[in-house]
């Protein structure tokens, strides 16, 4: 009788605390008395490399988690298999667009709803900011014409943040002035 010794499947991802999507798992096989490998990540991903790095995404607006599993073949039928979960968060993606907006000075504009948004930062791009959901701002300017950047940093419920920027667009107010040739005279007074 033959005995042939079994592998034995064993792994760890050095980087399992849970974290925002992009989340990388640079894995390292503890495998022993095995001669080749099959990693399965749980997302439709596989590897047969002895210690793959892998990329988790999660686009969604749920928590994701991924079933990481290894199978480690030996030079017999003794094969042994392990699995760990991986928890990624979702991704936090914040968009604004103020690109079709053009007001006159002085404006006062409000900032949209960002859903997804646990904490707030707006920068205005004329030196002001603000931590609030929903902000207005007013803008002026003395020129012509003048362009605002406006940015947003966003922090979702999981700690995940996004940056986006969006330009505004801001005329200069008109200015009344008017001159006279007389200060003084007689009725009827003839002002030109």
């Amino acid at each position: 009788i033959t005995v042939n010794s079994g592998a034995f499947a064993s792994f760890i991802d050095p980087n399992s605390v849970p974290e925002c999507s992009p989340h990388t798992s640079a894995f390292i096989n503890n495998s022993q008395a095995a001669v080749s490998y099959l990693w399965d990540f749980g997302d439709g991903n596989t590897s047969t490399e002895f210690a793959p790095t892998h990329v988790y995404e999660n686009n969604t607006t749920l928590v994701g988690f991924f079933t990481a599993s290894l199978i480690a073949y030996s030079t017999g039928e003794c094969h042994d298999t392990t699995e760990q979960t991986i928890v990624v968060f979702p991704s936090a993606t914040f968009n604004i667009d103020f690109n079709s907006f053009t007001g006159c000075s002085p404006v006062e504009i409000p900032m949209p709803l960002l859903t997804g948004a646990a904490e707030f930062h707006w920068i205005f791009g004329d030196g002001a900011e603000s931590f609030e959901a929903l902000p207005t701002h007013i803008y002026q300017t003395t020129l012509p014409i003048d362009t605002f950047e406006v940015s947003f940093i966003g922090t979702s419920v999981f700690g995940c943040t996004d940056t986006t920027h969006s330009s505004v667009i801001i005329l200069g107010g008109p200015t009344a002035s008017f001159s006279i040739d007389h200060t003084d005279g007689c009725e009827p007074a003839s002002v030109v």
